[in-house]
C-alpha cells in the first residue's frame, strides 16, 4: 500500500516541511522583534534616603582588572555604579546622567592591596544605588567581567523569572519589574568616544568652585601635576591644596590660548592639613572667575613622581565620559568629548564693538579695565562711539571708584572720545593698590533708555602708539580682560549700518500713549520761550478712549494751558502761547522761561496716537522741538515714563480699518484660544497665566516673533519675549482689540547665547485667538518653535508651557488656554449678520446689535466691540489646569529602539514570512497536481 501511494506521501511530506519552514521563519522574525531583556531593576528614591539599592560580592584576585557596567534610564535624579570593599568603603564611583539614557562603566584593579578589613579582605562588592537624588531609575544588562573576558561573574544578572536571587536588595526602594522601553523608546544611548576632556563653565556667578582628587604625598618627594588646557575667557587657577583645602600653590591658567600647565610640589616633612589623614594632599583644579564668564577645557591630566611615568590619578582620562574618582560641583563641571576644533579655528579677522544698553532702569553701570598709572605721566584714553539716545559718560576713576574725570558722550551722531590724564604724585584711591587707576566706560542714564556702541578703544602714554589695554578690540567677540554687568553689555560684530544705514529711514513714526490706570504721566520736552513772542504748539492725534490732554507748563511743571484731546476721531491739536514778560516757573533761572510741552494721559484706561508734533513761532515754519518726528523710531530729546509711552511705526489702520477682516484661503487647521482668566480646580479665578515656549538664541543675532490674532476689545494681552522665567528683559507688544484681525511682528536682538522664552501674557481680562506662530532668525525662514501650528496629537499644546507646566502630546487645554479648530467665523459672523441689513453710514456711527456694541470702519466694514458675555465666560471658566509630564523628548520621527534593534517597518513587517509561505504552498500544489496525473 505504501508503494501504491508513495507519490502522495512524498507530497504530504513536502507540504509539512513547507509549513514547518514557514513557522520557523515567523518565529525567527518574531524573535528579532524582541526588545531588551525580560526583566529590569527599578530604583525609587523619594529624596529622604541615600545609597539605597542592590549589591553582591565577588572575591577580587590580585593584579586583575574588573569591569562593572549596566544600561540605565533615569527619570529625575540619577543612579550610581560603585565598587566597594568588604567594609563598604567606596573604592570607585560613577554616576549616570540625570533624566537620560546612559551606559555606566567603572574599572578597578586591587593590585596587591586588600579592599577592606577582616578575613574576606579581598571581597569586591559591585553596588547599584540611587545616590542622593529624588527620582526613579531603571537598570538592565548588568555585567561584571574580568577585563578582556565576556564571562559575567555575577549571579542572576538578568533577574530570571523576576527574581532577585543572588542579590542583596532593599525591597523598600528596589524592585524587579518586567522590562519595557515605553518611557525612553524615542531616546538614544550616548555615543562613546575615544577621548574626553573636562569642561569648566562659569556663567558669571560661580566663585572658587573646585574639581579635585586626593593623593597621598610622601615626605620629601617631588611631584609633578600637569594637564593640557584651553580657556576662552575668565579667570581660572590650578592649585595644590592640603586636606583642609588650605592653598599650598596656586597659579593662573592663561586665557585665549592652548597650552600645557605644569606645577611641581614637595610637602617636605610637614603635614599639609589637619585630621586623621594629615599626610594627604589634594590636587585641585579650581576656578575663581570673580563673577567673570568663561569656559575652560582640560585633558591629559597627570600626577607623577618626578622622573616617573606612572600616573597617580584615578581615571585621569575620564574613561567612557564619566568623572569617576573626581569630585566637583556638577553645575560648573562636565565631561565632554575631546574636540580640538574648539581652539583650532581660523584666525578671526572680524571687527567687534561694545554694546551698552539701558532699558531705563540702570544707573551708573560701569564697563571698565584697570591700568597702573605711573607718577607724572600723561595718558590718553580714547574710543569711537555712537549713542542713539540716553545720557552716557566716560570716566577715569581711582581704585576706589572715586571719579577723577567724567565727560558726557554726544547723542545721535558717530563721534570720537578722547581725554587726557596725569595722576601727578598723588594716589587716586585708598588701599594697598593706591597707585592703580581704572579706565572706565561708564553709563549714567538717570533712568533714561538708550544704547551706546564703542570700538577702537585705546589707552596710551601720550606720544606713544602702544595700547596699554588688554583685548581692546574684543577679539573673537569676547570681553576678556574687561569687567562689567553682563545684563546690560554685550560684544557684537561691528556694524556701521547702525548709525550709517543705507538710505534715509523714510518710515513715519508716532507716539503711542497708553494708560492702564496710572495718573497724569507726561511725555515732554522743554524750549526757550522768548518774551512777548507768540508760539503755536500742535500735533495730530487719534484717541480710542480715555482722558488725554496736551499742555504747556512752566519749568516747575505749573500748568499754563491744558486742552483735552477728543475721543474716537482723527483730529488736530493746536494751542497758542505767549509768556509776556513773566517767568513761567519759580526756580533759579526762571527768567530763561523753560516752558514745557507735555502730553498727559489722565487716569482713565485708553490709547492715544500722536504724530506731526511741532512748536513754532507764529507765522514761521521752523520747528523748535528736538526730534519732533521720532526719527528712526527713537524718542531722543524727549523725557517720559517708559511704561506709559512708546514710539511705534505710523499705522492708520488703527483708526481707518484698512487691512482688517482679510480673507485667507490657506487658513491653518488649529489656533490657540488665550484667555485672560480661568477658574482652577480650587474654584479660584486666576489671571496672567503666561503661554510660552523656550527657544535657544545666539548672542548678537536678531530674531523676529510673528503671529496672527483676533483679540476682544477689552483684552489686556501682550506678546512677549522673556530673557528668563522671572519675566526679566521683556520685549513686548500689545494685542489691540476692536480689530477684525491683527498681526504681531516683534524683533529681538540676543544679548547672550542662552535659552529665552517667547509667547503671550494674557493679562486679567478679555480673550484672543492666536495662530501662525513663527520665531525665526532675521533673514531666514526656519521656524525655531516646535509645534508652532499645534498639530501634534491632532491639536495639542505639546511643548508649550502654560500655568508653569510644559504640556504633553495629549493635552489640548490647560491654564485657561486651549487648542481649537481654526474658525474665522468666530469673529466674522458679526459682520456677516449685520452688513446686509444696513446701509453704509458715517464711520463714527456706533450702534448695538444682539447685545454687541458695533461701529463702522471708514471702509464700511463693521468692527465688533465684543463683551465678555456669559457664553464666552462659561467656556473660559471651564478650562482646567491638569497636565501630565512628557519625558519622551521631541523625537516623534525616530523609529529605532533604544537598544539598537532594527527600525519598525510598520504594517509591512510580516510580509516576508507570508510571501515565503505562499510560495512554498504553491510549490506543494503544483507537485501534488503532477503526482495525481502520474
Amino acid at each position: 500500500m505504501l508503494k501504491k501511494h508513495k507519490k502522495q506521501i512524498i507530497a504530504v511530506i513536502i507540504a509539512v516541511v513547507c509549513f514547518l519552514n514557514m513557522m520557523f521563519i515567523m518565529g525567527t522574525y518574531a524573535s528579532a522583534e524582541q526588545k531588551g531583556p525580560e526583566y529590569m531593576l527599578k530604583l525609587v528614591n523619594d529624596g529622604s534616603k541615600n545609597e539605597q539599592g542592590i549589591y553582591q560580592g565577588v572575591i577580587a584576585e590580585e593584579n586583575t582588572t574588573y569591569v562593572f557596567s549596566f544600561k540605565c534610564y533615569s527619570d529625575g535624579g540619577y543612579c550610581r555604579a560603585r565598587f566597594c570593599g568588604n567594609t563598604f568603603n567606596n573604592i570607585t564611583v560613577a554616576n549616570s546622567k540625570s533624566d537620560a539614557l546612559d551606559i555606566v562603566t567603572i574599572e578597578y584593579n586591587r593590585g596587591t592591596k586588600a579592599t577592606g578589613s577582616g578575613g574576606n579582605a579581598g571581597l569586591l562588592i559591585p553596588v547599584i544605588d540611587n545616590g542622593f537624588s529624588k527620582g526613579v531609575s531603571y537598570v538592565w544588562d548588568i555585567k561584571l567581567t574580568k577585563k578582556g573576558s565576556s564571562e559575567n561573574l555575577l549571579v542572576n544578572p538578568d533577574f530570571k523569572k523576576g527574581s532577585g536571587d543572588g542579590w542583596d536588595i532593599n525591597n523598600t526602594f528596589s524592585t524587579i519589574v518586567p522590562y519595557t522601553d515605553e518611557l525612553w523608546k524615542d531616546l538614544e544611548f550616548p555615543i562613546v568616544y575615544d577621548k574626553y576632556m573636562l569642561k569648566v563653565e562659569n556663567n558669571g556667578e560661580a566663585n572658587w568652585q573646585c574639581f579635585y582628587q586626593g593623593f597621598r604625598a610622601a615626605e620629601n618627594t617631588d611631584y609633578v601635576f600637569s594637564f593640557d588646557y584651553y580657556a576662552d575667557e575668565g579667570a581660572f587657577q590650578s592649585r595644590i591644596c592640603g586636606n583642609t583645602f588650605n592653598v599650598i600653590k596656586a597659579a593662573a591658567i592663561p586665557i585665549g590660548e592652548k597650552g600645557t600647565f605644569t606645577m611641581e610640589y614637595n610637602r617636605g616633612t610637614s603635614a599639609t592639613g589637619q585630621g586623621d589623614i594629615s599626610n594627604k594632599d589634594l590636587a585641585i583644579i579650581s576656578i575663581d572667575n570673580a563673577d567673570q564668564k568663561g569656559t575652560l577645557y582640560i585633558w591629559n591630566l597627570k600626577l607623577t613622581k618626578k622622573g616617573s611615568d606612572e600616573n597617580l590619578l584615578v581615571n585621569p582620562d575620564f574613561k567612557n565620559g564619566n568623572s569617576s574618582g573626581w569630585e566637583g560641583n556638577a553645575s560648573c563641571f562636565s565631561i565632554v568629548p575631546y574636540d580640538e576644533t574648539i581652539w583650532k579655528t581660523e584666525e578671526d579677522t572680524s571687527k567687534y564693538m561694545l554694546k551698552i544698553t539701558n532699558n531705563g532702569t540702570l544707573n551708573w553701570q560701569g564697563f571698565y579695565q584697570a591700568f597702573t598709572a605711573k607718577e607724572n605721566t600723561d595718558y590718553v584714553f580714547s574710543f569711537d562711539y555712537y549713542a542713539d539716545e540716553g545720557a552716557f559718560q566716560s570716566r577715569i576713576c581711582g581704585n576706589t571708584f572715586n571719579v577723577i574725570k567724567a565727560v558726557p558722550l554726544a547723542i545721535g551722531e558717530k563721534s570720537t572720545f578722547s581725554v587726557e590724564y596725569n595722576r601727578g604724585t598723588a594716589a587716586t584711591g585708598g588701599g594697598a593698590q593706591n597707585n592703580k587707576e581704572l579706565a572706565i566706560v561708564s553709563i549714567d542714564n538717570a533712568d533714561q533708555k538708550g544704547t551706546l556702541y564703542v570700538w577702537n578703544l585705546k589707552l596710551t602714554k601720550k606720544g606713544s602708539d602702544e595700547n596699554l589695554l588688554e583685548n581692546p578690540d574684543f577679539a573673537k567677540g569676547k570681553s576678556t580682560g574687561w569687567t562689567g554687568n553682563t545684563s546690560y553689555y554685550s560684544i557684537i560684530p561691528y556694524d556701521e549700518n547702525i548709525w550709517n544705514s543705507q538710505g534715509e529711514d523714510t518710515s513715519k513714526y508716532m507716539l503711542h500713549a497708553k494708560n492702564a490706570g496710572e495718573n497724569w504721566q507726561a511725555f515732554y520736552q522743554s524750549f526757550k520761550a522768548a518774551e512777548n513772542t507768540d508760539y503755536v504748539y500742535s500735533f495730530k492725534y487719534y484717541v480710542d478712549e480715555g482722558n488725554f490732554q496736551g499742555r504747556i507748563c512752566g519749568n516747575t511743571f505749573n500748568v499754563i494751558k491744558a486742552v483735552d484731546m477728543r475721543v474716537g476721531e482723527v483730529a488736530t491739536f493746536s494751542v497758542e502761547y505767549n509768556r509776556g514778560t513773566d517767568p513761567t516757573g519759580g526756580q533759579t533761572g526762571d527768567n530763561k522761561d523753560l516752558a514745557i510741552i507735555t502730553i498727559d494721559n489722565g487716569s482713565v484706561n485708553g490709547n492715544a496716537y500722536i504724530w506731526d508734533v511741532s512748536v513754532t513761532e507764529k507765522g514761521k515754519s521752523e520747528n523748535l522741538l528736538a526730534n519732533p518726528n521720532f526719527k528712526n523710531g527713537k524718542a531722543t530729546g524727549w523725557e517720559y515714563n517708559k511704561n506709559c509711552f512708546e514710539i511705534v511705526k505710523y499705522d492708520d489702520s488703527l483708526w481707518s480699518g484698512q487691512g482688517s477682516g482679510s480673507e485667507n484661503a490657506d487658513d491653518p487647521e488649529y489656533m490657540v484660544e488665550i484667555n485672560g482668566t480661568y477658574v482652577n480646580e480650587k474654584g479660584e479665578t486666576v489671571g496672567f497665566v503666561d503661554f510660552l515656549q523656550d527657544v535657544s538664541v545666539e548672542k548678537g543675532k536678531t530674531y523676529i516673533l510673528t503671529f496672527n490674532y483676533y483679540a476682544s476689545p477689552k483684552t489686556t494681552a501682550l506678546a512677549r519675549i522673556y530673557k528668563d522665567l522671572s519675566g526679566n528683559g521683556l520685549v513686548t507688544q500689545e494685542l489691540l482689540g476692536h480689530r477684525i484681525e491683527g498681526t504681531v511682528n516683534l524683533e529681538y536682538t540676543a544679548t547672550d547665547t542662552q535659552v529665552i522664552y517667547v509667547g503671550l501674557t494674557p493679562g486679567n481680562m478679555g480673550y484672543c485667538y492666536v495662530w501662525n506662530f513663527s520665531f525665526c532668525e532675521k533673514g531666514t525662514t526656519q521656524n525655531l518653535l516646535k509645534n508652532a501650528d499645534f498639530s501634534v496629537g491632532d491639536g495639542s499644546l505639546y511643548l508649550w508651557s502654560s500655568a508653569g507646566k510644559v504640556t504633553s502630546k495629549s493635552i489640548k487645554e490647560q491654564g485657561g488656554h486651549k487648542v481649537v479648530k481654526f474658525d474665522r467665523s468666530l469673529w466674522d459672523e458679526l459682520v456677516d449678520k449685520v452688513q446686509p441689513k444696513m446701509e453704509p453710514k458715517d464711520p463714527n456711527t456706533r450702534f448695538s446689535f444682539e447685545n454687541v456694541d458695533m461701529y463702522y470702519d471708514v471702509d464700511h466694514s463693521i468692527n465688533p466691540n465684543i463683551q465678555n458675555d456669559a457664553e464666552h465666560q462659561e467656556g473660559f471658566n471651564s478650562a482646567k489646569s491638569n497636565s501630565t509630564s512628557n519625558t519622551s523628548g521631541n523625537n516623534d520621527n525616530k523609529n529605532q529602539s533604544s537598544n539598537g534593534t532594527s527600525p519598525d517597518t510598520g504594517d509591512n513587517k510580516n510580509i516576508t514570512p507570508l510571501i515565503t509561505f505562499m510560495c512554498l504552498c504553491l510549490i506543494a500544489v503544483v507537485v501534488l497536481g503532477k503526482l495525481k496525473k502520474a
